[in-house]
């Protein structure tokens, strides 16, 4: 059979390019972004409970755990590179989430951590579909009670428009250098995409980080023009 013909997925890239980081990206997260981390997990720390999803991590994690713990990624380097959440019992399965190994009613908690911006597909609308099927299958395997919960870079809504209309161009460029694609959402979208599945949606953290990419020795002036802002949304059943 000739392979000439063969395109990798969006998601066999991703699943690539961090299985060729391995534990490097975890390293890399501890030493350049632990300030961001330590911020987003304080924030979800008092919602966290129970037996917990946590998708799209790579298994990284500062919270402790007092039920179980499933790291879920499509990264098995990752997975295997991971060191102990210090909950009571873990496992690391590997996977995509639009299609979740587990039985409906599975978990309390389900988190997603700085992973969404990494699910975009081939076009927009493939990404759009895409987290539309994640957040379906996370809200099929939560348990009644339980919370959805996202920390992830937002922009504003007229820069998720303009980054959707160029996306077919940054998404060549970025495969051109061998990177994924990605696509960083609006508050608005995000919440638009839990009320969809049934789930009532509230902020409880927000802040913006100095950029890395503006060149300026002033931290004011590289947090100002700063497109992203960091937030963690909780949604819970309506």
């Amino acid at each position: 059979m000739s392979l000439s013909g063969y395109k990798k997925s969006s998601v066999q890239k991703q699943a690539d390019f961090f299985n060729a980081l391995g534990s490097d990206y975890i390293k890399t997260v501890a030493k350049e972004y632990a300030a961001i981390y330590t911020r987003t997990f304080n924030a979800i720390n008092g919602h966290v409970k129970g037996d917990i999803l946590d998708i799209g991590s790579g298994g990284v994690t500062l919270f402790k755990s007092c039920g179980d713990h499933v790291f879920y990624d499509i990264s098995p380097v990752l997975l295997s590179a991971h060191s102990s959440s210090g909950a009571s019992s873990s496992l690391s399965v590997c996977g995509e989430s639009t299609s979740l190994p587990f039985i409906s009613n599975s978990f309390d908690t389900i988190l997603f951590h700085f992973s969404i911006h990494h699910f975009a597909q081939e076009t927009f609308s493939k990404t759009l579909d895409y987290i539309q099927k994640s957040i379906e299958e996370a809200k099929r395997v939560l348990r009644p009670g339980g919370k959805i919960i996202i920390a992830e870079n937002t922009v504003a809504d007229v820069v998720e428009l303009v980054e959707s209309l160029l996306f077919p161009v940054v998404s060549k460029s970025l495969e051109i250098l061998n990177y994924p694609p990605v696509f960083l959402f609006s508050e608005k979208r995000l919440a638009s995409i839990l009320k969809a599945v049934g789930c009532h949606t509230h902020i409880v953290c927000s802040f913006k980080e100095p950029s890395k990419l503006l060149v300026s020795p002033l931290k004011n002036i590289r947090l100002l023009l700063n497109p992203v802002t960091i937030k963690v949304l909780v949604a819970g059943n309506v």
